[in-house]
């Protein structure tokens, strides 16, 4: 089925500015005042795409928020302007530069959702109608929130009692997270039981979404029991592979909608991502072989990488070598999109995956009793049964993990990580997954070799705009350690 973007330019009015000139689409939007587009539920919804349209473009889920995470991923390292990325001191004033945009977008949906919200308070709709949208405002500002926090930090928080305030002071992670919640809980109870479309979210995307919310707050039993809910639905499946090259049946370009896909950014041939661009170098056959400027590698001598079974098919599929500057690299080969002619490609960012939730629950579950369950073991073993080509769902002797190998919490909590970094391998989660586990250290430590010294390596400076323009900010109090 063929992927279908929409997206909305509109003149809302907002006050985080970027330094990046704000891109509109090759053919030329009509512009309007948004309360001409919020009289009813179809005009509404027209409104709320323009979120999405923010969140897909290059400094979101593109392309920069995810080289800022995978470049500080304890199995990659960054080449050119992103090298100084994987010395974990922080960010140098180049990056720090690209992540002001990802900052500005994030609370452009922010600032959307609120006036969304605000307006549509007299748009003539049903009660379903209503719901269902605003419901989706709710998950959308915290997904943009989650984004956020997880970055920078306690960060200014807007809803629509002040989102036409300019500025606000520093809100504290604790607060932050307890209102992502309180969004979450209202988008899982509004939103409609199946999407409309792909890419848009439904009530079980909102419950995936909470389980990790809840992961942050250690919240440790009902993470694990908003992921059984889900699991429970019926609606998800992991979908089998016998080869390294199935795995495009799930990551592939013209994919859409399979069994695994919980909530993806989504990408199509006429507007792409460039994430995969930083992956590849020239002369590949793996994207327009003109492209590939080769922000993004991995080495053979990497411990998580020469680790990692040959016989894991995620391993081949991820993976493929390449000499570039006299350097034997490991190149990842997951997002790839030959028949394109430039430097974008048409894969989704997968959000959420059912194999993300499996993971999730095996952890909540595992911490919500202080030690591995049977029940945590076998979604566990259900992804890496797939891993080597057999049935997820029937327990296999010859590649099973056993409980008695991994019966106390922290080293099962280990094999979590290490499976998630398998399946997860560049899709921007493994930073900030060993960042709230408290790993981040002692896996690069092994990984690399390399001793973090610098409290900067687990944050994002709160940009100088702030410092600048906003009234509650001291730099000397407000800024992130290590900046």
């Amino acid at each position: 089925m063929k992927k279908i973007i929409y997206i909305l330019c509109i003149t809302i009015g907002f006050s985080f500015l970027s330094c990046e000139d704000l891109e509109m689409l090759q053919e030329k939007p009509k512009y309007d005042a948004v309360e001409t587009f919020t009289t009813n539920a179809s005009r509404v919804e027209s409104v709320i795409l323009s979120c999405y349209y923010q969140l897909r473009r290059d400094p979101g889920c593109s392309r920069i928020e995810q080289m800022e995470n995978e470049t500080q991923a304890d199995y990659n390292y960054g080449s050119g302007s992103y090298a100084y990325m994987s010395e974990y001191k922080g960010l140098d004033q180049t990056n720090i530069t690209r992540i002001l945009d990802t900052w500005a977008i994030l609370y452009r949906v922010v600032r959307f959702s609120n006036e969304i919200l605000v307006l549509m308070n007299d748009a003539e709709m049903t009660t379903t109608e209503r719901q269902e949208l605003t419901g989706e405002l709710h998950f959308l500002r915290a997904l943009a929130y989650s984004r956020l926090v997880r970055h920078w930090g306690g960060v200014p928080l807007f809803d629509e009692s002040n989102w036409k305030e300019l500025y606000e002071p520093r809100v504290s992670v604790d607060k932050m997270y307890e209102f992502i919640v309180s969004d979450l809980e209202y988008a899982e109870q509004n939103l409609p039981d199946k999407e409309k479309q792909y890419g848009r979210p439904c009530k079980l995307a909102a419950k995936t979404m909470l389980c990790e919310m809840y992961l942050y707050q250690q919240r440790w039993a009902d993470a694990r029991d908003k992921a059984l809910e889900v699991i429970n639905a019926g609606r998800y499946a992991l979908v089998p592979v016998s080869t390294s090259d199935d795995y495009y049946k799930i990551f592939g370009p013209d994919v859409n909608g399979t069994s695994e896909e919980i909530f993806y950014i989504k990408y199509n041939t006429q507007s792409g991502s460039m994430f995969a661009w930083m992956c590849h170098t020239t002369g590949t056959n793996y994207i327009n072989p003109t492209q590939g400027p080769m922000g993004l590698y991995s080495l053979a001598s990497n411990q998580f990488i020469s680790t990692w079974s040959n016989s894991d098919l995620r391993k081949s599929f991820n993976l493929y070598d390449r000499t570039v500057s006299g350097i034997a690299r490991k190149l990842c080969k997951k997002f790839i999109d030959p028949d394109q002619t430039g430097p974008t490609t048409s894969n989704d960012n997968p959000l959420y995956k059912y194999s993300d939730l499996l993971l999730y629950y095996a952890e909540a579950a595992a911490r919500a009793n202080n030690a591995p369950t049977a029940d945590a073991m076998e979604k566990l073993n259900m992804i890496h049964r797939r891993a080597y080509g057999k049935n997820p769902l029937s327990p296999n002797a010859l590649v099973d993990y056993k409980l008695s190998d991994y019966n106390s919490l922290n080293s099962f909590i280990d094999l979590v990580l290490k499976e998630r970094g398998y399946e997860t391998y560049c899709e921007g989660k493994r930073y900030i997954d060993l960042v709230r586990c408290g790993k981040l250290a002692e896996k690069v430590k092994y990984a690399k070799g390399i001793d973090i010294t610098s409290d900067a390596a687990y944050w994002w400076p709160i940009p100088d705009m702030e410092f600048l323009h906003n009234p509650y900010f001291d730099v000397d109090k407000d800024q992130n350690p290590g900046y």
